[in-house]
C-alpha cells in the first residue's frame, strides 16, 4: 500500500469510529419553565432566543445552539451594516425564521442535541431562499462570504454546512437560469410581435 492510501485509510477509520460511537448527549429542562420573553426574542429573531433555548435545553458549546445558531447570528448582527438595505432586510427576515423555525423544539422538555442540529441546519435553506438569499448574492456576496468561518468546513458535523452550501448554491443557479429563458423568452416574444 502507497504511504497516501494508508493516510486515506486511516483518516476514513477514525471519521468512522467517531461517527459510529459517538455518545448520544440529550438536552433535558429540568423543570426550567418555558419562558415568554424567550418566544419573544423567537418571534423577533432575536440572538438572545440562542441564550435561552440554552438555558433551558443545555447541550453545550459544541453542539448548534451555541456553536453555530448563536454565533452566526451575532455576527450577522455585528456586520448587518455592511449590507445593502435589501441584504439587512434578508439578514433580518432569515434570522427571524430560524429562531421561529426552533420555537416548538424550544417548548420540548427534551431533545436530543444530535437530532438538533440536524433539525436547526434543515431551517437554514428554506429560511434562507424564502427571504431573498439568491437576490443579494450580487450585491452583496462578498459581505455575505465574510460572515462564513471557513473553519466551519473542517469541524465535526461539516457535512451539514456542505450539504446546505451546495444545496443553496443549486438553487440560486437555478433560478438565475429560469429567470434568464424567461427574460429570453420574453424579448423573442416582443420581437416577433414587433416584426409581425
Amino acid at each position: 500500500m502507497k504511504v497516501c492510501q494508508i493516510l486515506v485509510l486511516c483518516v476514513l477509520l477514525c471519521v468512522t469510529s467517531a461517527f459510529l460511537f459517538r455518545s448520544r448527549v440529550h438536552a433535558r429542562a429540568n423543570g426550567r419553565e418555558i419562558e415568554s420573553s424567550c418566544l419573544a426574542h423567537a418571534d423577533a429573531g432575536s440572538c438572545e432566543f440562542y441564550s435561552c433555548f440554552e438555558r433551558r435545553l443545555p447541550c453545550g458549546r459544541t453542539w448548534y445552539i451555541l456553536k453555530t445558531g448563536q454565533y452566526y447570528c451575532n455576527k450577522m448582527q455585528s456586520e448587518r451594516s455592511r449590507f445593502s438595505a435589501e441584504g439587512q432586510q434578508f439578514l433580518d427576515a432569515a434570522q427571524r425564521c430560524m429562531t421561529q423555525a426552533l420555537k416548538d423544539t424550544y417548548r420540548r422538555d427534551d431533545m436530543d442535541c444530535h437530532d438538533l442540529e440536524h433539525l436547526a441546519f434543515n431551517t437554514v435553506r428554506p429560511c434562507f431562499i424564502e427571504n431573498g438569499f439568491c437576490g443579494i448574492l450580487g450585491e452583496d456576496h462578498g459581505e455575505l462570504f465574510a460572515l462564513f468561518n471557513v473553519r466551519d468546513l473542517f469541524t465535526r458535523g461539516a457535512a451539514k454546512i456542505w450539504r446546505t452550501v451546495f444545496d443553496l448554491a443549486l438553487t440560486c443557479a437555478r433560478e438565475t437560469i429560469s429567470e434568464v429563458a424567461s427574460n429570453a423568452d420574453t424579448a423573442i416574444s416582443n420581437i416577433i410581435d414587433s416584426a409581425a
